[in-house]
């Protein structure tokens, strides 16, 4: 039978720069436009992939559904006593876009005339991350991690991202704070509102909020200042 909550000091905290070698087609959002729609890229990736990925799983935006099994149980630390390893959101800090036009053969978009049921085929404009843009995440792990780990995550491609750790030191902090760091707003605690950033049924990523308590991590990549897992007994 799994734990049901973990003290702070028996896990490992790191922050994660991540680079990316490839194209990244993830996190995006569908906007009309007269000859089709556009794909804006938001500046933030889903945790749960990034979960899969550190896991060594190749994981597209389909495969959260399978994650998202792992919350089957009333426990708020079973995913965690499942995984063993959580990361929070990734912020994109530095966008390359390169623009993509497809066709509707390629992007799934159909729309339908009833009266004679012909297909209207739709362009769609891609906009998608470029090699060189650069993230950051932070990730919580019963067992110590490696310096480097490669991430596989994408939608109809995958973007191969370099993340390099980086140690962090962490207390907690009382009292009322500002977080400036993307979270899932269904895995952490103590959250007095936030800002919605992305809607998604695995948990909506807030891109900012405030909090009664905190953690406060510290690297040499610098501070920050994040809301508390609810697998963490505090």
């Amino acid at each position: 039978m799994g734990r049901e909550m973990w003290e702070l000091d028996e896990l490992n905290y790191y922050v994660a720069a991540l680079e990316l070698h490839g194209l990244s087609w993830f996190s995006s959002q569908s906007h009309p436009h007269p000859t089709g729609f556009v794909q804006v890229q938001l500046p933030v990736i889903h945790n749960y992939p990034l979960i899969l990925a550190l896991k060594g799983q190749v994981c597209e935006e389909l495969y959260i559904a399978g994650y998202n099994m792992l919350k089957r149980s009333g426990s708020p630390a079973h995913f965690f006593n499942e995984t063993r390893i959580y990361a929070y959101p990734a912020l994109v800090e530095r966008a390359y876009y390169k623009k993509v036009l497809m066709s509707l053969s390629e992007t799934d978009y159909i729309l339908y005339k009833p009266q004679t049921r012909a297909c209207v085929p739709l362009m769609t404009h891609h906009n998608v991350l470029a090699p060189g843009s650069l993230a950051k995440t932070v990730i919580v792990s019963e067992d110590e991690m490696p310096g480097e780990a490669y991430l596989r995550i994408g939608v109809k491609r995958f973007g191969i991202w370099k993340a390099t750790l980086c140690r962090a030191r962490v207390e907690v902090v009382e009292g009322v704070r500002e977080v400036i760091f993307p979270f899932n707003v269904s895995d952490v605690k103590d959250v007095l509102g936030y800002r919605t950033i992305m809607k998604h049924y695995a948990g909506d990523i807030a891109e900012s909020g405030r909090v009664s308590r905190a953690l406060m991590l510290r690297s040499r990549l610098g501070s920050l200042i994040l809301p508390i897992p609810i697998f963490i007994s505090l």
